[in-house]
């Protein structure tokens, strides 16, 4: 069986809600909070007596979750284009990072979060006045690109990619979609 029939059955199932497909975690990615976050208080009950359990379970698991930031609140603070990063910074006095991965998954699992993808397009670029590795990102950049198609073209965070980008002086426009 070939890659492309394993994909397309994936996507079948996933379209009958067998399977959902999960991002790979990373403190770049966007989330925002969707129409179905009704849902929060029964999906994360059932997620947070998962935790229960298996935590109680495993002896060697010392960190104890607390399941307090399971509420819609938390959620709030994920605006469209708001990163994990930039979410994390409110509450990393509270949560540690594994914590934060742990309660920020079981939203998207939840479908309280879902992912969004940022499309980037630059302005006008002067190729003379920027150096090669930013003009091979500006031409990436051409708004036909997701942040995560451009950060596996370069292997590199798209963050950077950005960065290095505006550093030389050029505008990057980002659509959220």
């Amino acid at each position: 069986m070939d890659l492309s029939s394993v994909k397309a059955c994936l996507r079948v199932l996933a379209s009958f809600g067998v399977v959902r497909f999960k991002d790979r975690y990373e403190w770049s990615n966007r989330y925002e909070i969707t129409p179905d976050s009704h849902l929060l208080s029964t999906e994360i009950e059932k997620w947070r007596v998962n935790v229960s359990v298996n935590a109680s379970l495993d002896a060697s698991n010392h960190s104890v979750i607390d399941t307090s930031y399971f509420k819609l609140p938390f959620y709030l603070c994920f605006h469209r284009g708001t990163t994990v990063r930039t979410v994390y910074a409110a509450f990393q006095d509270k949560l540690s990072a594994g914590e934060f991965k742990k309660v920020t998954e079981a939203g998207v699992l939840a479908g309280v979060l879902r992912r969004v993808h940022a499309f980037a397009r630059v302005g006008k670029v002067s190729h003379e006045a920027v150096s090669d590795e930013a003009r091979l990102f500006c031409e990436a950049m051409d708004g036909s690109r997701s942040d995560d198609q451009i950060r596996e073209i370069f292997n590199l965070p798209y963050a950077d990619c950005k960065a290095k980008v505006e550093s030389e002086g050029v505008r990057v426009w980002e659509v959220f979609v």
